[in-house]
């Protein structure tokens, strides 16, 4: 990120997770601290996020209920910020 941004543009797909085809061990926990982490450094910074949803990883065996539990994540994280 340069000095002086203005915006954060935050790609938050879950093709990482292990059970969207993503590593083994890379779990909805690490998602959790992972999105923690994208919240404080931004607030830090007092930087405002957009973030994208990315990716349906229906092709992985997740059901659509399980794509939106973890996108939830994301959400969740965002939900809790307080925005600059």
């Amino acid at each position: 990120m340069l000095e002086g941004s203005e915006l954060l543009s935050y790609n938050a797909g879950m093709d990482t997770h292990e059970k969207a085809g993503g590593l083994k061990g890379i779990t909805s926990a690490m998602i959790r601290q992972r999105e923690a982490l994208v919240v404080r450094w931004a607030t830090e910074r007092n930087i405002p996020v957009l973030f994208a949803l990315a990716g349906g990883y229906m092709w992985s065996g997740l059901s659509l209920e399980g794509v939106a539990r973890l996108h939830l994540e994301t959400v969740r994280a965002f939900a809790e910020w307080d925005t600059p």
